[in-house]
């Protein structure tokens, strides 16, 4: 529509009888000259010189980005980041804000996580507030394979204080982080590269970089009106940090820290620990103000609660044995206790023979072959045969973890970290650090 048209119009529409057309019709004309006019602006130029259309890279290297970019106004921003084949950034984005009509775009974007080997795309996309212009390349990234970066040693020298330690492959120890506040639980995930810590008084879930420890890539506070957290727990084929809390439930929170699972709200048992078992999240449960104890289940993908049992030990851990079982840890008041728990049917219907003396500490070797911490020594059980045998005496460890990779078992006695070779048992390092060792986790490239 003309200028003259619309005179014309408003002279004939701009009457009571047809007041309601007016209006109408100088909405459609405010609209369609806006969006003529924010098609018509011009956007941003983006020359692109490198990289260059399939160009290979590695995971490690840098990516050289060199473009040349101008545009008729001020250029606010510029993105530069590596997409998957929906279009979902991989890498963290590097931004830039110009503030001119030219810019000469020259950055090094580093390739920090173990990708998948693949196809990508570079997106460098430059925006002026209003209009945004985009270009992408397509690249070759090869994946690395899976390695030992180092074990972290989590410290409490007091109530107030945490101190992290990496411990690397010929034992050497380095302070990499110091907190200035007491402990509850951690965990790790080396392919988000994030290092969980629960923070108490008040109770935070802190996800901490684990490239750059300085920087928190997000934290989440306990709510009211019980605000506590007892324990985080990452698993590498659910990719969720699952933190229950006293109000009675279990959240899994993303690499953002969005709570993706919400288990229904019980405000009369409370989830202590929790345990993935195939389609299932399994969670050790106490009654509040009153001493029974539980395992219930619930769907993993929606957090729906499906059963609960009654239970008679306080769980130490829990792991799968195939879709339909898993084997329950334990100690009742005086000694150790294990059970196969069937899933479907939610009964103990077999218990295991264990060695007299409380258990601490398991860690699982393969599926159905379990290290036992045990206070008399550190055991080896084997579901497949039923056997238990002595791994190594005379040791109560405080804590105990498996790298599966090396086939290295780590475990703690307070403030000494011990490295076994498991095939024979042999003793290979032992690092003496500064403070008592609250938990160990072993770090992986991803």
């Amino acid at each position: 529509m003309d200028f003259p048209t619309f005179i014309y119009l408003y002279m004939v529409l701009n009457t009571s009888k047809y007041s309601f057309l007016w209006m109408l019709l100088c909405c459609m004309f405010i609209f369609f000259s806006s969006c003529k006019k924010n098609k018509d602006k011009p956007l941003p130029q983006i020359m692109l010189t490198f990289p260059r259309e399939l160009d290979a890279f590695i995971v490690g290297d840098s990516i050289p980005v060199i473009a040349q970019i101008t545009h008729t106004m001020e250029i606010v921003s510029v993105k530069v980041v590596l997409v998957n084949a929906e279009g979902i950034p991989v890498l963290v984005p590097k931004y830039i804000y110009p503030g001119s009509t030219s810019y000469a775009l020259d950055y090094e974007y580093p390739i920090t996580k173990n990708l998948q080997s693949g196809n990508y795309s570079l997106l460098v996309s430059a925006g002026d507030g209003s209009n945004t212009a985009k270009v992408y390349t397509q690249l070759m990234i090869s994946g690395v394979g899976r390695f030992f970066e180092q074990a972290i040693a989590i410290c409490q020298p007091n109530s107030l204080n945490t101190y992290v330690y990496g411990i690397d492959a010929d034992g050497d120890y380095e302070n990499i982080l110091n907190l200035d506040h007491g402990y509850i639980d951690s965990d790790i995930s080396s392919d988000h590269r994030q290092l969980y810590i629960l923070k108490p008084s008040p109770d935070i879930l802190i996800a901490y970089n684990l490239d750059s420890l300085v920087e928190i890539d997000f934290s989440v506070n306990a709510s009211p009106p019980y605000p506590e957290f007892h324990s985080v727990s990452y698993f590498q084929f659910s990719p969720l940090a699952y933190v229950p809390n006293a109000n009675g439930e279990i959240r899994g929170y993303n690499s953002q820290g969005s709570p993706i699972f919400i288990t229904p709200l019980n405000t009369d048992t409370i989830p202590l620990q929790c345990y993935r078992h195939d389609n299932m999240m399994l969670a050790y449960c106490v009654r509040r103000g009153g001493p029974e104890r539980f395992i219930r289940q619930y769907y993993e993908g929606t957090g729906v609660y499906r059963a609960g049992l009654k239970i008679n030990i306080n769980v130490v851990d829990i792991f799968s044995l195939d879709p339909d079982q898993a084997v329950v840890f334990g100690n009742d008041d005086t000694t150790a206790r294990a059970y196969v728990y069937d899933i479907t049917g939610n009964a103990f219907y077999s218990e295991i023979s264990m060695p007299e003396g409380i258990v601490s500490q398991l860690a699982e070797v393969s599926t159905g072959r379990y290290l036992i911490g045990h206070e008399n020594g550190i055991y080896l059980y084997n579901h497949n045969d039923a056997s238990m045998s002595l791994w190594l005496s005379g040791i109560s460890v405080d804590v105990l973890v498996y790298d599966d990779l090396s086939q290295y078992v780590y475990y703690a006695v307070e403030n000494e970290v011990y490295v076994h070779r498991f095939s024979d048992a042999a003793l290979l390092q032992q690092v003496l650090l500064p403070y008592e060792v609250a938990n160990l986790l072993i770090q992986y490239n991803n």
